[in-house]
């Protein structure tokens, strides 16, 4: 009982902490700084112990890559969904690079 409890405490933090950035990038309607390799990672490892949790019947497992998947898939569509032809027609379009000084030569 108290290696489930200690799991799903270890789950619920480490879950949460997708919310900022997920928060963060919906207020500003950019993904700019996310890199999609990394969110492909994330999403596909969750996704795989997501499996593992349910083949081996782990709730806290199960509970915190269900989530995890939830919120690393929602900032890939964000991903995709901000630099979309209909974001760019609203006005919502990725940043553009800044210049450096070292361009101007």
């Amino acid at each position: 009982m108290l290696d489930s409890i200690i799991g799903l405490v270890a789950a619920t933090l480490s879950t949460i902490a997708y919310a900022p950035q997920v928060w963060q990038t919906w207020k500003s309607k950019s993904a700019a700084g996310l890199a999609l390799p990394m969110l492909l990672l994330i999403s596909s490892a969750a996704l795989l112990w997501l499996i593992y949790g349910l083949r081996r019947h782990d709730l806290p497992v199960i509970i915190a890559n269900s989530t995890t998947l939830a919120l690393s898939g929602m900032l890939v569509f964000f991903k995709f969904w901000f630099k979309a032809p209909l974001a760019v027609a609203a006005g919502v379009e990725e940043p553009a690079a800044q210049a450096s000084p070292n361009d101007a030569a």
